[in-house]
Formats: structure tokens, sequence, C-alpha cells
């Protein structure tokens, strides 16, 4: 997840030793000794219960990441642990859960992309994209710290010449994955450009935007690609030949 809050839920169950649940704790990232952790709320006291807890998105007045570390903006990047046990009238503590979950709050990131065919004349598409030119891009998903993969891309999208740096979020044009399914880290995408827009832009440079989006709702940095537009044929300058007259020879020089 992103930025929290984070709700998980437990099902506490003593139906084996005959006894009913009275407690639950928590700890984060290191199980203490029993009855040292943060108790959990209990929905009933009975054999079988709900241990419920929320990680809140941010501080509460007056806590600090030293005095209640399970807060969203307290912890690092990455995957943490939640360990959870439960606590029977036997006086009985359970054995201990393990919880993972991932902290993400960076966006995928563009590793690189393309447009073809570039420069562009207004006219020409690649084979198979008749009408277009197409955009390509490869986007994943990283932990900012230590690089190692992350969440899923689930969402691309481009812009071709927009008129701000930075459009937001989720306006572009779509950018559709290679194989079918945006379902992992890494996703090679693509999209189209038509060329319909291409040729009302004057002779120049313009630049083509790539991102992608995460499962934890995060949206990566935008990429630049620059394309050139170029509509103007070449023309040919003054011709000479020699030798001129001939006189015969075997080769002549233009």
């Amino acid at each position: 997840y992103a930025t929290g809050p984070l709700a998980r839920s437990a099902t506490g169950d003593d139906r084996a030793a005959d006894g009913l649940i009275d407690g639950a704790e928590r700890f984060l990232d290191a199980v203490g000794s029993n009855g040292a952790g943060t108790p959990m709320a209990l929905n009933r006291s009975a054999a079988v219960v709900s241990e419920d807890l929320t990680v809140p998105a941010a501080l509460p007045a007056g806590q600090t990441c030293a005095t209640q570390p399970l807060v969203a903006s307290c912890l690092s990047e990455g995957t943490h642990h939640l360990y959870l046990h439960s606590h029977d009238d036997l006086g009985l503590w359970g054995p201990v859960l393990d919880v993972p979950f991932r902290v993400d709050r960076t966006g995928p990131a563009v590793d690189a992309a393309s447009v073809t065919p570039n420069p562009s004349n207004g006219l020409l598409s690649p084979p198979g994209d008749s009408g277009y030119l197409r955009v390509s891009a490869l986007i994943t998903d990283r932990d900012s710290l230590s690089g190692a993969l992350q969440g899923k891309v689930v969402r691309a999208e481009g812009f071709f010449a927009p008129s701000s740096t930075n459009p937001a979020p989720g306006s572009g044009f779509a950018l559709l994955p290679v194989d079918g399914t945006l379902d992992s880290t890494s996703e090679n995408v693509y999209g189209l450009i038509p060329l319909s827009q291409v040729r009302v832009k004057a002779n120049g440079t313009y630049q083509v935007l790539v991102r992608g989006k995460d499962d934890a709702g995060n949206w990566g940095a935008l990429f630049a690609v620059s394309l050139v537009i170029d509509k103007t044929a070449p023309t040919l300058g003054a011709l000479t030949a020699s030798p001129n007259p001939t006189a015969g020879a075997a080769n002549l020089t233009l």
C-alpha cells in the first residue's frame, strides 16, 4: 500500500484448548516477549474471535515514530511484518502468525521509451500501424531504496506535445501491454499517435511523455522522448559535372 490507512484482521481460534480468547497482541518487524506487544481489538470474548487493527496514515497529536512506529508515515519503504498471536482465559499464548505487508511510495520508472518512425514527416507509419506513430516503453516498479522489484504496473499513459510540462495523472492516451495484460512488475507497453495530429504541427522538435502507475496507486515520473517533425523535402542545389565537356571520358563525376 502507499500511504495508509491499512486495516488488518485475523481470526483467533481456541476451540482445540476449549478456552475463550480474551486478548491478542501484535509486534512490528520483530517478535517480543509474551504480553509485551501492542494489544489488538477483539470483537468479543469467545472461542473464535476477530482480532483487528488499523495502521493510521499519520501520527496522532503528541506522538512520535519512536512511541508509535506502526504508522504509515513512519514506516520505511519495502516489506514489513506484523506478528500476531492470541491469549486465552487459561493463561496461554498461541503461536505467532507472520503477516507481511508492503509499503510502496514510489511510482514505476520508465526504463526506456521510443517513437517510431522518428523523425516523422506526418505521412509514414511503422509496419502494422498504418496512420499512426508507435510509442513503445518499458516500465518497471522498483523499491526506491534497494532497487528490488516491487509492485505491479497497472496503468500506463503517454502525451504528445502537451501544453503542460506536468499534465494531470490519468489524462494521457492509454499505453497498452504488449502481452495483453498489466500484471507484472515490469511491462512492455505501446500506444499510437495519429498522423493527423502530427501533420498539423510545424516543423520542429516536440516532447512525447510517458509514465506508469503501480498497484499501490503511485504514478511514476514522466519520461520524455524527443520527436522531430520534418515535413520539408530536401532540395537539390547546384549540380556540376566533370569533365565537362566529357570528351569521351570513361567516368563522369557529379
